[in-house]
């Protein structure tokens, strides 16, 4: 009696996952299409996107500026 319902919890388990995954993969099909577009043709970067440059004196770590107070 034990072996058989270790055997129905398995098969309903297993059951379970592979409907989830039967849902879930036109989703996963989409997503995998687009990534291979998006590789094929990668995006142009904006040579006018602001980068940071950092002033070259970095402040004290336990020093709190009296304008931030």
């Amino acid at each position: 009696m034990r072996e058989l319902l270790i055997v129905l919890l398995t098969a309903a388990a297993g059951y379970l996952a592979y409907d989830d995954f039967y849902k879930q993969r036109p989703a996963l099909q989409r997503a995998q299409a687009e990534i291979q577009q998006l590789q094929q043709t990668p995006a142009h970067v904006d040579a006018r996107v602001p980068t940071y440059i950092p002033s070259g004196k970095p402040s004290p770590a336990g020093m709190v500026s009296a304008a931030s107070k």
